[in-house]
């Protein structure tokens, strides 16, 4: 691949942090303000699909680097990484969950069964792995 003249790094930055934003108001007003889990659902696909090209073309065309050098791992070498990061997110959601519990900020009663909660527990993970957390770090290691 010829490297040619890049824009310099803050207006690369700019652009990506545009079009990351022009992303999720996109999604935003195409879905409302709303919250069902179909339309979740549906919001957490389409921040993926316009995320990931917004990313490849800005490597391609703004960094002119291969998307080998955004150092993702595969997922076989990587999982670990993976885990420490849930872990990493779960310790403070945790803290925030206890705390706002204990201060009677919330009350959580359960009126459905055992395996629904944990379904739907599973079914949020992905839908904000695929909402917030990949979209995320691709912009911001991109």
């Amino acid at each position: 691949m010829s490297v040619g003249p890049r824009l310099a790094l803050p207006w690369r930055i700019l652009v990506v942090s545009a079009g990351a934003v022009l992303v999720w108001l996109s999604v935003k007003a195409l879905l409302g303000s709303d919250y069902d889990r179909p339309t979740h659902a549906v919001g957490a696909v389409l921040t993926t699909v316009l995320a990931v090209p917004l990313v490849v073309v800005a490597r391609r065309l703004l960094d002119r680097r291969p998307w080998a050098g955004l150092g993702l791992p595969p997922l076989r070498e990587g999982w670990r990484h993976l885990l420490l990061g849930m872990a990493c997110w779960l310790v403070p959601a945790g803290v925030g969950f206890v705390l706002c519990l204990g201060l009677g900020w919330v009350e959580i009663s359960v009126r459905t069964s055992v395996g629904d909660v944990w379904r739907v527990t599973a079914l949020l993970v992905v839908l904000v792995f695929l909402k917030e957390a990949l979209p995320e770090e691709l912009i911001f290691r991109g």
